[in-house]
């Protein structure tokens, strides 16, 4: 069939696109399009998006599938945002497109942001890799091929030279047909299912493979053996070489399993033996699925599958295996330990489970290619540290009240699902220094995890950064979370968590995301920078949002609920808004006192479509946290850079810097503990005179400090200046400890 070029109509110079692809999705959420060449766009709407559709130029049936060319005005009504430079028009060749809730769009008159250009914003590995885990494409060849296709029908002539040609290719490569048996089946009542296909029993409990086997095997039986006898069961890529569910003493040994989707499959079946397999070029090598417990592994190699072995269960007794280290993945012994106690995992893992140990450590190993990496159920006060755990369905993975335990300094990239799981109960882990990248969750705490520490975590091109489910008093600090397709988000009644000092830049969608979350959830001194939308939330109310830097999102905040704060009050104030460009001329809780104090004279609008709150304390200047001691952080709002940041014990030295000619200033909250009293500051090694006076917002537990200076790169130094009552009592110690050194002195010189 010849599918026709279809003009877009939406102007009268627009370019001819022809229709090239047609897109299914696995849950009907979203269409991503492949990155094409500039001259191929098109979309493939369902029938009900269809007469969603306000204008296109004309659409095509073809057998039970629609396809279509529309205009990107119309896709632009129809609830699509196309990422594009400048105004929505036909003049930018399509090549990326996302699916995003019609509320979210901007008003069609309104340029889109440079910052969302498609050439560097959607790249091709973030475009394989959507389509990779959200859409299954389908008959891209064969539509493109019909593209080029003309009316011309194959003479008979033509044909007779293909099929000859295919048949010599045949004998000169000795090319073999695959044999098909169909699905053997051991019954219930002991037969095998064809009667033809080479098993042999006598006893129906000894089952004995007489030849190879290119199909799936089901046991229906308990209490049986299936011996392969060296022989191979062959599959072409789908289906499961050997299945059981529900069964139990069966014992499956001696066979080599290969190019099935699952190689041996248990489903909820016990007190099984695995032995003596060689388990290869399968999408899943050996898995042991849901509730099945107590089985046996032995001896058995799972090679050159995608993912070699795992275990893939939600319950407690789906943990309870009997798998020694006499099984490999790759070569590489399996250690499943239970019940064992300070102890190291020898260098030469290849895939690490611990169930109910503690004080284990797992480090400097290379774990790839398993349903997970390491995984950790019932297991206390262990140490994951220094690993690389690459290509897993999961790279680690804690289950079940495993509470205490350390995960730092692992590189966890490219595994599919999970790069660090914490399900059913796992408390007061810590997990910091990762490198987490290339997954589709970074990290997530579901099920419901509390009182963890996620901190100081590289978190990048993830689709979902940090995901935290049913979670509560968990806090997540210093991460660097960026180009994920969601940064951080809290789903389903997250409560109590504290999310606070993390960079949050450049998130396909949104930097923080909270979706029916609530109960006090604090979100504060993050930098929250050029991600389409900063903020969003969703029928989450009662969190509290304030120090944090909003800069260049496409959208500062989003939300569709009311009730959470914006600020913390005076003097701590409330968030710097890079959209805000508000007057600093007076100060105090009411903004009505005289004189500078960093924070804007009137309030900032946090609005989109119905009105979400206001931040009354808008700050002027970005918001940095120094860690001046273990127990004291000096905070600033300052609209210059900041940096070289140290305090020696004594004084305060930083440095800022601004375009030349144009007016910095800086407030300085310092900790009454660290400093307290009058200050003498200096710039640039000079004194300033008179010395400035704490603002009247300063209290006993913190003063603070403003000041204001000509930008270049300026030098400033606060040191405490020492009242006058002690200067005296101080003096007279010191002359008195110099009389006594001089007496002394004197004595030891005497003959």
């Amino acid at each position: 069939m010849f599918l026709p070029k279809i003009p877009i109509s939406s102007s009268g110079s627009a370019t001819s696109f022809p229709l090239l692809l047609h897109l299914t999705t696995s849950n009907g959420s979203y269409n991503r399009i492949k990155g094409f060449p500039s001259q191929c766009v098109l979309v493939s709407p369902t029938l009900t998006l269809l007469s969603n559709l306000h204008s296109h130029s004309s659409k095509l049936l073809w057998g039970n599938k629609y396809y279509l060319n529309i205009t990107p005005l119309s896709l632009y009504k129809a609830g699509y945002y196309l990422k594009t430079d400048g105004n929505i028009t036909v003049k930018y060749p399509i090549t990326g497109l996302e699916n995003i809730p019609g509320r979210y769009l901007r008003s069609l008159n309104q340029s889109l942001p440079r910052s969302h250009n498609i050439k560097s914003h959607i790249t091709e590995n973030y475009v394989q890799n959507r389509i990779r885990r959200n859409v299954k494409y389908l008959e891209a060849k064969r539509v493109m091929e019909q593209c080029r296709m003309n009316k011309t029908v194959l003479t008979s002539s033509t044909i007779l030279c293909l099929i000859t040609t295919v048949f010599l290719m045949g004998l000169v490569f000795a090319i073999q047909p695959v044999k098909a048996s169909g699905t053997i089946y051991v019954r219930a009542d002991g037969s095998v299912v064809p009667n033809t296909a080479p098993i042999a029993s006598v006893d129906n409990v000894t089952y004995t493979l007489i030849g190879n086997i290119y199909d799936e095997i089901v046991v229906e039986r308990d209490n049986i053996v299936v011996d392969g006898k060296g022989y191979t069961i062959q599959g072409t890529g789908n289906g499961t070489g050997m299945y059981l569910s529900d069964r139990s003493n069966v014992t499956v040994k001696n066979m080599e399993i290969r190019a099935f989707q699952r190689g041996v499959r248990l489903d909820d079946s016990s007190n099984n033996t695995i032995s003596g397999n060689n388990v290869t070029h399968n999408e899943y090598g050996i898995v042991l699925y849901g509730s099945s417990s107590s089985n046996t592994l032995r001896h058995n190699d799972a090679s050159d599958n995608r993912y070699n072995l795992g275990i893939h269960t939600a319950s407690v007794s789906g943990y309870i295996q009997d798998i020694d280290d006499s099984n490999t993945v790759n070569g590489k012994p399996v250690y499943y330990w239970v019940n064992r106690r300070d102890m190291t995992v020898p260098l030469d893992a290849g895939y690490v489970v611990l169930v109910n140990c503690t004080r284990i450590t797992v480090k400097n190993l290379s774990l790839t290619n398993n349903m997970q990496g390491v995984v950790l159920a019932f297991t206390t006060n262990s140490i994951i540290t220094e690993n690389n755990l690459i290509n897993n369905f999961d790279g680690i993975r804690l289950d079940h009240s495993s509470n205490n335990n350390t995960i730092s300094g692992n590189n966890i990239t490219a595994n599919t699902w999970y790069g660090i799981r914490f399900y059913y109960d796992p408390s007061t882990n810590a997990m910091s220094m990762n490198n987490v990248a290339n997954t589709e969750y970074g990290s997530q705490l579901g099920g419901p995890p509390c009182n963890n520490t996620v901190s100081g975590n590289n978190i990048t091109n993830n689709e979902d950064g940090i995901r935290l489910d049913y979670s509560s008093n968990n806090t997540i600090s210093a991460n660097n979370v960026a180009s994920n397709g969601y940064g951080i988000g809290l789903y389903h009644s997250s409560g109590g968590n504290a999310i606070f000092g993390n960079n949050i830049t450049g998130n396909e969608n949104y930097g923080i995301w909270l979706r029916y979350s609530h109960s006090t959830n604090t979100i504060s001194g993050n930098n929250i920078v050029n991600n389409w939308v900063g903020i969003w939330l969703f029928y989450s109310y009662s969190n509290w949002f304030y120090r944090n830097n909003f800069i260049d999102n496409a959208r500062q905040v989003y939300s569709t609920g009311y009730g959470n704060t914006w600020d913390a009050g005076y003097p701590s104030g409330g968030n710097y808004w890079s959209d805000y460009d508000g007057t600093d001329i007076y100060s105090g809780l009411h903004q009505n006192e005289t004189g500078s104090d960093g924070i804007a004279d009137a309030l900032y609008d946090v609005f989109n479509i119905w009105l979400c709150g206001q931040d009354n304390y808008p700050l002027l200047g970005m918001f940095h946290d120094f860690n001046a001691t273990s127990e004291c952080h000096v905070q600033t709002i300052c609209n210059s850079i900041i940096s070289d940041f140290q305090f020696n014990g004594t004084a305060i030295d930083f440095n800022v810097t601004g375009e030349n000619d144009t007016t910095g200033f800086c407030r300085i909250c310092i900790p009454t503990v660290l400093m307290n009293g009058t200050f003498r500051v200096f710039m640039n090694g000079t004194e300033i005179l008179p010395p400035p006076e704490p603002l009247p917002c300063s209290n006993s537990t913190y003063n603070y400090i403003y000041l204001a200076y000509s930008h270049s790169t300026q030098e400033i130094t606060i040191i405490p200046e020492l009242p006058s009552l002690i200067i005296l009592p101080l003096f007279m110690v010191m002359t008195l400890l110099a009389t006594i050194v001089c007496r002394i002195r004197k004595a030891k010189i005497k003959p």
